[in-house]
């Protein structure tokens, strides 16, 4: 049943306008992809099949993707038809109708408009028009030109600077001041510019001034259309131009780096909490997984088209609630489960994307009782600046209550507590991650063990890890065929300290984990070998947990890859030297992967506690896209009731 009632009356009509080129218009196909068994020499093989490599068919199709993508189909595979979204395209001579596939270039392919309907109509109460304006091989700093750059230096047709914005404007206000003609089922519907979504910027880079005065021109867009269309707070969702996928370089990466930079308080404190950039690098596919080697229209991949799109709607998303401009229809973050009834809850004091010494990543927990007073818990953690995946790493701290362990408060007036020293050994790396702390009763100090790049480092504190006192070498360096020591997860267990390791040799990325013991903290004997290693293989062993429960050990880790989601697993053994195997239920916790959560795509890195009898799990999860999976936000957040078991 359509949500469109005769009463229809003064009720809003959400309207999202969609700009940019070719990419914008969309070039991603919906049911033909790459045939992988194609013989040019062989009678009757088609290069292209129905269901074929990088077709949007086939990540419904293979069991694989299956489950994120099948929301997309109905139940005899049709594609679906929203009865609560719209959609006027320029593409294929205006088409217009409900929001479905077909709105790309031709009227058969998509672009970023399915994605960021579907996210963004589950999100509204009210239905939603999206005005989508592409036309491919447009500039910003000529075609899209807005009045404020005023006249622009470059050459170009007379009549070309700024058209396609004019053009953009008069077709929205056209269709807004028509719409019961364009969409008879909406009359009686009260217009409400909601957001504004961007995805251009190819043709920019062939001109260093034009990528020079893309940020200036970006922000004048937002400005004037924002003023044209009287909406002063119009949320705006900016994308980097990705097809060519992490590699970008040249004035393509300056050009992205720009694009990024347009929703960072930092840099546009202006557009602070109504812009947001998208970060799509990557959404690209290799053209050997898509239906064409056209890597400026991202190999006609339907996966990557789809998932701009639902990125952009995320965002969207993001801002839409920031403002209260709308409320969710559907489960929030906060109350997604994990199949048991028990929410997966997004910790506000350690989100990403907030402009501060974690805005990449929050991440690598460890959480401990205050040993002064019982009623406090301590958290130490890895945190990640901007750029995603490649911002500075330092450690920080926050505080909690024992009678609620989800509401958090970041120590140190939000800065670090612990990073590298230009004047160290430690500054061998891209910062330092906290692989784990434990307090010792016998000198009541805590210890936290950190790796900054290729060894193990030690920092101490007597005051609870307000202050530390960082060890003056290394305590653990890699062995002769170990290139570089990870991740060192440490446990006491009487007088004995026991610690298990990530490594890397020269061929071999994490492939498994390895046994020091130690009877100080500091000096520590490696026992040589692999103590344990995920029996499913190919799979990355980093950040972990150790500890003991009754007379058996615990090892929580996290495992995924380059190409395999991350998921949550435990190992036991009653000799953490020898003896680990994988518990009879694995993985214990996984993604939610529902649109628009914090932890869509992928959990890492955990940490189990039992606070007064109650289990919980903190950990890291992503919520930008699935690969590659280092370039996303990974904020931090908790569960309750998942119990480690052998």
């Amino acid at each position: 049943m359509s949500v469109v009632s005769s009463q229809a009356a003064d009720k809003p009509l959400k309207v999202f306008i969609l700009a940019g080129q070719s990419n914008m218009a969309g070039h991603g196909k919906v049911e033909e992809g790459r045939n992988p068994d194609y013989d040019p020499k062989k009678q009757g093989s088609e290069p292209e099949i129905i269901g074929g490599l990088g077709s949007l068919r086939r990540m419904v199709n293979n069991p694989a993707t299956a489950a994120k993508y099948k929301h997309l189909v109905d139940a005899e595979g049709k594609w679906v038809v929203r009865d609560d979204a719209w959609i006027y395209s320029t593409t294929a001579d205006n088409k217009k109708g409900k929001l479905s596939v077909g709105y790309g270039s031709n009227g058969v392919w998509i672009g970023p408009e399915f994605g960021f309907g579907m996210v963004v109509a589950d999100h509204c109460k009210d239905p939603i028009l999206i005005i989508k304006t592409a036309w491919g091989g447009k500039s910003l700093g000529v075609d899209f030109r807005p009045p404020s750059s005023g006249k622009s230096k470059f050459a170009g047709e007379p009549g070309d600077e700024g058209k396609c914005y004019r053009e953009m404007i008069r077709i929205v206000k056209d269709v807004c001041a028509n719409v019961e003609t364009h969409f008879p089922e909406l009359k009686g519907y009260k217009i409400e510019f909601a957001g504004f979504g961007w995805d251009q910027g190819w043709n920019d880079q062939y001109d260093p001034a034009m990528v020079a005065e893309y940020d200036r021109n970006m922000a004048n867009l937002i400005k004037d259309v924002r003023k044209e269309l009287n909406a002063p707070n119009l949320p705006f969702v900016i994308t980097s131009t990705g097809q060519l996928g992490p590699g970008t370089a040249g004035d393509l990466a300056a050009l992205c780096e720009i694009q990024m930079g347009m929703g960072d308080p930092k840099k546009h404190p202006e557009f602070k909490g109504t812009v947001a950039s998208v970060e799509t690098r990557g959404f690209a596919r290799p053209a050997k997984e898509s239906p064409s080697d056209f890597d400026y229209h991202w190999n006609h991949n339907g996966e990557s088209h789809y998932l701009v799109g639902e990125a952009m709607g995320q965002a969207m998303v993001k801002l839409l609630e920031q403002d209260r401009t709308i409320k969710p229809s559907v489960a929030g973050a906060e109350s997604v489960s994990n199949g048991t009834g028990v929410a997966r809850i997004p910790i506000a004091a350690l989100d990403t994307g907030k402009g501060n010494f974690f805005d990449s990543q929050s991440f690598d927990p460890s959480v401990l009782v205050n040993p002064e007073d019982p009623s406090q818990l301590i958290m130490f953690f890895s945190a990640m600046a901007a750029p995603v995946a490649r911002g500075q790493q330092r450690i920080g701290r926050a505080t909690a209550n024992v009678s609620d362990p989800t509401v958090w408060t970041v120590s140190n007036g939000g800065k670090p507590m612990l990073e590298a020293d230009a004047k160290s050994w430690d500054q061998e790396g891209s910062g330092m991650r906290c692989d784990s702390v434990l307090y010792n009763p016998a000198d009541k100090k805590l210890y936290l063990y950190y790796s900054p790049g290729t060894h193990i480092g030690l920092a101490t504190s007597s005051d609870l890890g307000l202050t530390w006192t960082k060890h003056p070498k290394p305590v653990l360096s890699p062995s002769k065929d170990e290139s570089l020591n990870h991740q060192f997860a440490v446990m006491k267990d009487g007088g004995v300290w026991h610690g298990i390791y990530s490594y890397r040799t020269g061929d071999k990325i994490l492939p498994a984990y390895r046994y020091a013991t130690s009877t100080d903290g500091i000096s520590w004997t490696k026992s040589g070998g692999d103590v344990y290693a995920d029996p499913d293989g190919g799979r990355y062993h980093e950040f972990h947990q150790l500890f003991k429960l009754g007379s058996r050990y615990y090892l929580a880790y996290e495992s995924g890859g380059d190409d395999k989601d991350w998921d949550i697993r435990i190992a036991t053994s009653t000799d953490p030297e020898k003896g680990w195997t994988r518990s009879a239920v694995n993985p214990v916790f996984v993604k939610s992967g529902v649109a628009g959560t914090f932890d869509c795509f992928h959990v890492s890195t955990p940490w189990f506690i039992n606070i007064k009898g109650k289990w919980w799990l903190f950990y890291s999860g992503a919520r930008d896209h699935a690969q590659p999976y280092v370039f996303n936000h990974w904020p931090m957040g908790v569960i309750s009731g998942i119990v480690p078991s052998p």
